[in-house]
């Protein structure tokens, strides 16, 4: 059955009834993010990040503004210095696969300092154009194994890809397909991993690794449409990568 829907959009008009689930209703979902995000901004927390060449300064940014405390560190030879302090201090870590020549090695860094630690800072990975190419998706494959992530946040595209369905990528962009559309793929992958999947786009979609999901509506997707309007800017999936984290 189709998830519950939260409405974000300001508009007069009334929210689709959910099918009943064992699910929190709009209002209390709405009001848990607003308490997550109270609790972001009282608790500051680091958020070690290994993101792409071409973001590092929006995602920093960005975390600064929600709150947040972000460390942008890509040398192997500190990284588990790095992930040993998030760990001890309540932070996270964030993961973007861009997957730059020099981003390899600090990826399998995080990946073995993982192995063999009962406890570790929740890690979320933003697994960027899987897919796209053997490599890149080999590459990601062993990063979403070695990790153990908390958190596998993507697009539609990125999200089918990884279930095993065709999908429709265009390189580091989404294709036409829709959250909602791969709902059962989303289900699929956080299954595997374990993991909470957030699949972004017009309506986003939040699957717990039971199966449990719910929607949220950014916008209709016209040109006056804020989450359209995301899509025109480098970096704004990373950044909403990092504040998930």
């Amino acid at each position: 059955p189709p998830p519950p829907l939260c409405d974000r959009r300001r508009s007069t008009a009334p929210t689709p009834t959910p099918t009943p689930r064992a699910m929190a209703s709009s209002s209390e979902l709405s009001a848990g993010v607003v308490a997550c995000w109270k609790g972001l901004r009282a608790a500051n927390p680091l958020v070690m990040c290994v993101t792409n060449r071409v973001t590092p300064q929006r995602v920093a940014d960005v975390l600064l503004a929600s709150g947040a405390s972000p460390a942008m560190i890509d040398n192997p030879d500190e990284i588990s210095e790095f992930c040993d302090l998030a760990t001890t201090i309540g932070g996270a870590i964030y993961l973007n696969t861009g997957l730059h020549s020099a981003q390899v090695p600090a990826l399998e860094a995080i990946a073995a300092w993982r192995q063999g630690r009962e406890k570790a800072a929740p890690i979320i990975v933003d697994p960027v154009a899987y897919g796209a190419t053997p490599w890149r998706t080999k590459k990601i494959d062993e990063v979403l194994a070695g990790v153990k992530p908390l958190v596998v946040k993507g697009n539609a595209s990125e999200i089918l890809a990884i279930s095993g369905t065709t999908a429709d990528g265009k390189g580091v962009d989404a294709g036409s397909t829709q959250p909602l559309q791969c709902l059962d793929a989303a289900r699929a992958v956080a299954q595997r991993f374990g993991s909470v999947v957030s699949v972004s786009g017009s309506t986003d979609v939040v699957v717990e690794p039971g199966g449990r999901a719910v929607a949220v509506r950014d916008g209709d997707g016209g040109d006056g449409d804020k989450g359209r309007m995301l899509t025109r800017v480098t970096g704004t999936g990373c950044a909403l990568g990092a504040v998930v984290a």
